[in-house]
This record gives C-alpha cells, structure tokens and sequence, in this order.
C-alpha cells in the first residue's frame, strides 16, 4: 500500500485545501446540514464509529476544517485506512 500523507493532508500546503475536499464540497451542496456533534474525549483520544456511509470521514473533515481556526495546519493530520 502507497500511503501519501501529504496528499491525505493538502491543508498542510494550502490552509484554504479543504474547502475544495470532495465530501466538504458534497456536505456544503446538501440540503440538510447537521451541526457538529460535540465529541467525548478520553486523554485527547475520540473514536468516531458507525455503518459505512453515514458521514464519519465527513464529520472529521469538517472538525478539521473548523479546527484550522485554532491550530497551525500541521498539528492536524487525517489518515484514511481505507485500501483501493
């Protein structure tokens, strides 16, 4: 498996970058928008689960996207597991 973290993490080079991610750009044309969901935490850790499909990668794109307000790009990292 070819893993390019830099590619999985385009706001590291362009802060603006997730603004034009696929599924942002999906959640913004939809109809309905959902607030993001306030997330427990245990030591920094959160665990985000769920049927395939229901938006977890969008949630945490949005939770990044949002984030980019507070952090330097860098200290956000996403990591797709996800083969093919």
């Amino acid at each position: 498996m070819d893993i390019k973290i830099i590619e999985q993490n385009p706001w590291w080079q362009d802060r603006t970058a997730i603004e034009r991610d696929k599924d942002i750009t999906e959640y913004n044309n939809t109809k309905f928008k959902l607030p993001i969901p306030e997330l427990q935490t245990h030591a920094g850790i959160a665990i985000i689960r769920g049927p395939r499909q229901v938006g977890k990668t969008t949630l945490l794109k949005r939770l990044v996207m949002d984030m980019l307000n507070q952090l330097e790009p860098r200290q956000l990292l996403y990591f797709n597991l996800e083969s093919g």
